[in-house]
């Protein structure tokens, strides 16, 4: 792996550096505003709209990671929330080390194995970047690395921690394209724009990985509920209760939400699209 200075916008680990501090910039200007203040980024029950059936069917995320599997494999998963991979995976595989920071995600991701009988999961409670976790045969990380402002180290870690393979899914678009339309709207602003894969594909070539890729089916991003849309537009945009801009929000809902089959999507939104990177680990 080459080593790149990180402070150095003209490179791609600086300059992903730079798109993550803007986006935490950002996002600590508008956390300052909220009651809770700064880290309440998982109160209030947004963690629980990351819970999943371990058994479901149909998931093409699961379906695409589980073609990796082997009954006698084990599995880190890196950032696993609140277990929507680490759970249907440890159901067909020796063991997964499940590794993530948000005390309510490894709350529901405990409440969850419990609940289905499964116990070949083991829980690390940290970031990735500071945890002594073990070596296993894959390392996959899902959707995490777009905040990740080390993104050379972080890299360097999964690929001295997988024996066969590191699995890596990312958006295609930063993670903040549904959330643009409502910043606009409610702050009258641009949003910070994280990274995301294009800028992975640099930061990993420049490092020295040329890994495989591979584009999941598109889809829209389809969210249940008007209400549950207006929680976490109102968390990642900073909205107070009772203030102008929770006003501004509830116009954004009315003018930007279309009502689809299954629930609502954003006007004028493109397809999501989400892409697996894979390398086997280097010396």
């Amino acid at each position: 792996m080459t080593t790149i200075p990180t402070d150095d916008s003209s490179t791609a680990v600086g300059r992903w550096r730079s798109m993550v501090e803007a986006d935490r910039e950002q996002t600590a200007r508008v956390a300052s505003q909220q009651a809770g203040g700064p880290g309440q980024r998982w109160s209030g029950g947004r963690a629980e709209t990351f819970r999943a059936d371990p058994h479901r069917v149909g998931d093409p995320n699961v379906d695409l990671i589980a073609s990796f599997q082997r009954p006698d494999q084990t599995w880190l998963d890196v950032g696993a929330g609140a277990g929507r991979l680490t759970l249907p995976l440890a159901l067909n595989c020796k063991h997964v080390y499940a590794v993530e920071a948000a005390p309510p995600m490894a709350a529901i991701l405990t409440e969850q194995a419990v609940a289905a009988g499964i116990s070949n999961v083991t829980l690390i409670e940290g970031r990735w970047q500071d945890v002594d976790a073990p070596t296993a045969d894959i390392a996959l990380c899902f959707n995490v690395m777009n905040f990740v402002p080390d993104i050379d180290l972080f890299i360097a870690k999964l690929n001295q921690h997988a024996h066969e393979r590191v699995l890596v899914v990312l958006m295609k678009d930063s993670p903040m394209a549904n959330v643009a339309p409502f910043w606009r709207l409610v702050h009258g602003a641009e949003p910070a724009q994280p990274p995301a894969l294009p800028e992975l594909l640099a930061v990993l070539w420049e490092l020295g990985f040329y890994p495989d890729v591979q584009m999941l089916p598109p889809r829209y991003r389809v969210s249940k509920d008007r209400e549950t849309v207006r929680m976490l537009m109102a968390d990642r945009l900073g909205v107070v209760p009772g203030s102008p801009e929770e006003g501004r929000l509830e116009l954004a809902l009315d003018e930007l939400l279309v009502p689809i089959e299954g629930g609502f999507a954003v006007r004028g939104a493109e397809w999501f699209r989400e892409a697996l990177v894979t390398w086997r680990p280097q010396a």
